[in-house]
């Protein structure tokens, strides 16, 4: 096994371990860090996907249970909350730092979840997979949607590229870290939403996938389902992470608002009664489509929305 699996294995007492793991975050603050990512997770993002009444939960990469812990204080009716982790210290120290009757702990390999098919109703990680190498990643992530149960929710926190030259370690080095096998130091990873389409909706299949970068662009958190009829939670995802194919809807429809621009001024020179109701829904479908491809206050949105408004101007 690669050496970013080794430093979090690595035996130490309780409180060095933490200042570790947490990337020397003070320990008075550990508490309320991990209430904001479940505040984040499920009540600010994917409210739906709440822990409820009888569930079973699980938690990939549990450390040392601050985020269970938040969870059970926050949905204290689950039944269990199960934490995931490659590190038997980790466990230990989890097991020394807190205890509860829902909360329970879980030794695995790094890569075959201990479970049945189907077996858990919600599945959360935070702060653990972007440590992990991609290509270990992904089978981790397929492990997660084949316990999810039918209609269960899994909810990710990720670093997103965004945050690549904002990091303090820059990215050359972090390079070479990766290449010496370095065990003494975490490894990093950053994703992008193109490459999470592409490994949750294609390679793994997962329905409902969703994701969505925090208001500082540090986190990046992915949602899926499984045994859901939809692809995705938002219609315009692909649209984001597929730009090129969301241009070519988007000249097509420009075509065919040019041709109908043109047909009305045809109409009007020959005097006849002009309907715009059709013009007025192509426009319809035209403008969300530019919100879709645009964030807002970009030049290439509003260039866009000139566009699309200049074509539909009503005829005087």
């Amino acid at each position: 096994m690669s050496a970013y699996r080794d430093i979090w294995t690595r035996e130490a007492d309780l409180d060095s371990l933490q200042l570790r793991i947490h990337d020397a975050v003070p320990l008075d603050r550990l508490h309320d860090r991990a209430r904001t990512y479940r505040q984040q997770m499920f009540e600010r993002y994917y409210p739906d996907a709440r822990p409820r009444r009888g569930d079973r939960v699980l938690e990939v990469g549990s450390g040392v249970g601050w985020i269970m812990q938040a969870v059970i204080e926050e949905y204290p009716r689950v039944a269990e909350v199960v934490g995931l982790d490659i590190s038997q210290n980790m466990i230990s120290k989890a097991q020394e730092r807190w205890t509860d009757h829902r909360a329970r702990w879980q030794l695995y390999d790094g890569l075959h979840f201990p479970f049945p098919d189907d077996h858990f109703q919600v599945i959360y990680s935070c702060a653990a997979m972007q440590h992990v190498e991609k290509h270990h990643a992904f089978l981790v992530f397929k492990e997660m949607h084949r316990v999810l149960s039918h209609n269960g929710h899994a909810v990710m926190q990720l670093m997103p590229t965004q945050l690549m030259s904002r990091v303090p370690t820059k990215f050359e080095e972090e390079c070479l870290i990766h290449i010496a096998n370095r065990a003494d130091v975490h490894w990093h990873h950053f994703y992008s939403f193109d490459e999470l389409i592409e490994i949750f909706s294609k390679a793994i299949t997962v329905n409902d996938l969703d994701l969505q970068l925090d208001d500082e662009r540090i986190n990046l958190y992915v949602h899926f389902s499984k045994g859901k009829s939809r692809p995705f939670r938002r219609e315009e995802l692909a649209d984001v992470a597929y730009p090129d194919l969301a241009e070519a809807r988007i000249k097509a429809m420009s075509n065919q608002i040019q041709v109908l621009t043109q047909q009305i001024l045809e109409l009007r020179d020959r005097g006849r009664l002009i309907k715009v109701n059709r013009l007025r829904r192509m426009t319809g479908r035209a403008l969300p489509l530019v919100r879709r491809l645009a964030p807002a206050g970009t030049r290439r949105r509003a260039a866009l929305t000139r566009f699309v408004r200049r074509l539909t101007k009503p005829v005087s």
